[in-house]
Order: C-alpha cells, then structure tokens, then sequence
C-alpha cells in the first residue's frame, strides 16, 4: 500500500514519470532549450497558436467546453502572448513561480479551470509545438519540466478552490514523502483498530458519536434507518475513502459526491468535525489498547522463552495461542495524531465546500421566481371552479 501512495506522489511531482531523463535535468540545463526553442516558435506565432487550440478543441474534449462562448482566434493569440512572458520570467524563478500562481487563480476565477485542465492543455500544446520543431528527447524532458513546474504553481489556486491543498498542514508545506509517511499511518491505525472487531468499532463509534451530538439521533429517525444500518454504511464509506489517499484527486472527488447525501440527511457541517473527533479518539484508543497487549504477550512469550534460546524464527511470530500473529502494531505517537489531523482536515474541507455550494443551489433555486406560460394558462379549463 505505501508503495501504491509513494508511486501516486512521485507522479504527481515530476507530471509524466515515463521521462525519465527528466530526473537529471536541472534548471540551468531546461531554460537554455525552452527559450532556444520557444524563440523558434514564436516566429509563427499565429500559425502555432491556432494549432494549440485546434488540438485543444478535437483532441482534448474536456477542454474544449471552456471555449464554446469564446473567439478562437483572439484567444490563441492572448495565450502566445501570455506564454511569451512566462519564458521570459525564466531568468527570474521566483517571479516566474508568483505569476503562475497569480494567472491560476485567474483561470479559476474566469473561467472555472480545474487542475485536470491544465494536464489537458499540456499534452495538447506539446503535440502542436512537435509539429513545428526537430524533437529530441532533450527537448521533451525541457518542455516536460517547464509544464510541470507551470502546472504545479497554478494548480494551487484550483486545488484551493476545490479542497484544502494535501500538501499544507499546520501551516508548512509537506514534502511527497511527509504525505507518503502520513497515508500510510492512517492505513496502518485505521487497519489495525477494524480488523480485530470490525462490528464492534461501528457501533461503539456510533454511541460515542450520539454522545458529542446528541442532536444527530433526530437525522436516522426522520430517515427511518437504524444505527446498525448506519454504522455499517459509516464504516464501509470510510474505509473506502481510506484506500482512496492513493489518488487524492480521486479521493475528493469521491468526497465532493458524499456532499448531497449528506445534505439529505440533515447533516450540518460543524457535525463534521465532531465525527472526526469521534472517530480518531476511537482509533488511537484501539491503537494503544492493542498496543499495549501486544507488548504484555511479547513480554510474557520471552520469558517463558528464555531457555529455548535456539527456537527458529517462525516460532518467534506465534501468540500465545499458537496462531501466528499477524497485526505488528506501532506505538501510538505524535505522527499518528498528525496524520489523522491531516486527513480530517482534507475531509471537512471537501465536505464542508460541497455541502455550502449544494444548499446554495438549493436557496438560489428556491428564491427563483415562478415562471407561467401564458398560453398553457389560456388553454386550461377554468368552468369547474
């Protein structure tokens, strides 16, 4: 499973990790080619432009619906133009890196782009320029690098705009390998305290929830469901939430999608916080009990061991039952609090813009005033009354 969250991120950070090369390719080696070979395209501008936003249009069909009320032409134009001063920002990274994030929160504002779009406009603008130029393997991991680090600046407005960024917490930025640390202790804590009972940790997550919000009992009676039915579904959308931290992309979306149904329900959204709490002291008190007796069986095996200094390995991993024992657990620390911090935080926030956008929909629809049709007005028999 870490393995699977290590590859997610690793990709996530390098944007295509079939190239290789670009793993040794270093700043003062990529500008040189970006602007060498941007300077060639420039001479065609116009030519090149419009090929970008061809491919846009009939290759990449999801981009294309951003420019359905919009003038091709003048756009490919202000997009070469655009492009022209983010190379030229080369010979000064740091500017570079507060334009892009600058310019994606205009598109966010704009134009509603999402971090997808970007990777559309990418693959779109990288087969058009081929068209143009000689290409080198070199010039691909040139070219690759620079979307990348455009992609990972003006992302951050999209992602701020659709969830909490995955990488912020406690107001530091994590590194790919503090969150690979992270997924994996929320798997490992989340694992250990459902294996043993399973049935046991839904319900008693569910008294111990009715006794933070007592309130939230009224939500299943207006329902009519039961606190088994409930705890059960809980349990099954969590652990599948769970395993979905390999592809936050994914995992948000997924979340955003749980918004309505919540909304169904009644839940409010300061609800949710008390269902994170609930929930990681539930966890980290399994974790520690079964922690704890792990460490009393260990204790006890070794002493009854000590004259058999030569017993082989496997014998070493049996309980005191004889069955092997399968569930290493770690020592609840401060990174494991961390961890399910973290993870709530990415939940509330999801949860919370999606329930706020849904109810807003559902107010705006309310306040809309009712439109009657004249003619079917005319036309409806009025003799019975």
């Amino acid at each position: 499973m870490a393995k699977a969250i290590f590859q997610y991120f690793s990709k996530q950070s390098t944007g295509d990790p079939s190239i290789s090369s670009m793993d040794d390719l270093k700043f003062e080696d990529a500008a040189p080619i970006i602007r060498k070979t941007w300077g060639e395209l420039m001479k065609d501008k116009v030519s090149v432009g419009a090929k970008i936003y061809d491919y846009i249009l009939t290759k990449e069909i999801s981009m294309s619906r951003l420019f359905m009320q919009t003038n091709i032409e003048q756009q490919s134009g202000i997009f070469m133009i655009m492009m022209d001063k983010v190379v030229g920002f080369l010979d000064d990274p740091a500017s570079m890196d507060d334009n892009l994030v600058k310019l994606g929160e205009l598109h966010v504002q704009k134009y509603g782009v999402k971090t997808k779009h970007f990777k559309h406009f990418r693959a779109a603008f990288l087969k058009a320029i081929k068209k143009y130029l000689p290409w080198t393997d070199r010039r691909e991991a040139a070219w690759q690098w620079f979307w990348t680090r455009i992609i990972t600046q003006m992302s951050h407005a999209t992602q701020a705009n659709h969830y909490p960024l995955v990488n912020k917490f406690d107001g530091k930025e994590l590194t790919r390998e503090q969150m690979i640390e992270f997924a994996h202790y929320i798997h490992d804590t989340f694992d250990t305290a459902l294996t043993i009972d399973p049935k046991g940790f839904a319900e008693n997550f569910y008294k111990n929830l009715l006794n933070e919000q007592p309130d939230i009992a009224q939500l299943f009676k207006k329902k009519n469901t039961t606190f088994e039915k409930q705890s059960t579904r809980f349990i099954a959308m969590l652990s599948h939430a769970i395993k979905l931290l390999d592809d936050t992309d994914t995992f948000t979306q997924k979340l955003e999608s749980l918004s309505a149904q919540h909304v169904e329900y009644g839940v409010q959204i300061p609800m949710l916080q008390s269902f994170g709490t609930v929930l990681i002291g539930q966890v980290k008190e399994l974790n520690i009990k079964y922690y704890n007796q792990q460490q009393s069986g260990s204790s006890n095996n070794n002493q009854s061991n000590q004259p058999n200094k030569n017993k082989t390995s496997a014998d070493d991993e049996k309980d005191s039952d004889g069955d092997i024992n399968l569930l290493k657990i770690s020592k609840w620390e401060s990174k494991q609090d961390d961890a399910w911090n973290w993870f709530w935080k990415i939940v509330v926030g999801v949860m919370s813009s999606g329930m706020q956008n849904i109810i807003k929909e559902r107010q705006n629809q309310a306040n809309k005033p009712q439109v009657y049709n004249k003619d079917a007005i005319a036309s409806q028999d009025f003799s019975a009354i």
